[in-house]
């Protein structure tokens, strides 16, 4: 991240996203920082104030989840009941959904899930010409 004003430079962040399943919340761990610059004076405040700025990150590196997993669920059970095509519809509902793998890349996450509940699938009528 670069800075600018009465002093300039880069801030290099580096970290380990972790989720935490119990509470629902991505967090980040480990974090560290590296401040690039000339100034005498910022380079001796990232050593000087090096554990106070850590732990103001750390306390507002959370991210909960629990209301986009509740919306998840609510759009999820919507879009399973309903006609995929004439003659085909689908009824049910998902019980649970837990994120079981979280994955970082460069300019997103990847959120791996499993849900847990019930499709009934009913055919009425199907064209089955293949022309």
């Amino acid at each position: 991240m670069g800075f600018s004003g009465s002093s300039s430079g880069i801030v290099y962040f580096t970290g380990k996203p972790f989720y935490d399943a119990a509470k629902k919340m991505i967090e980040v761990r480990d974090i560290d920082f590296d401040v690039k610059t000339k100034s005498l004076l910022l380079r001796s405040a990232d050593w000087l104030f090096n554990k106070r700025i850590i732990n103001e990150i750390t306390r507002v590196s959370h991210f909960d989840l629990s209301n986009y997993i509740d919306t998840a669920k609510i759009l999820i059970n919507k879009q399973l009941n309903t006609e995929w095509i004439k003659g085909v519809k689908s009824n049910g509902s998902i019980n649970d959904l837990k994120i079981s793998g979280f994955y970082p890349l460069k300019d997103y996450f990847i959120i791996r899930s499993n849900a847990n509940g019930n499709l009934v699938i009913k055919v009425d009528a199907m064209n089955f010409n293949l022309q």
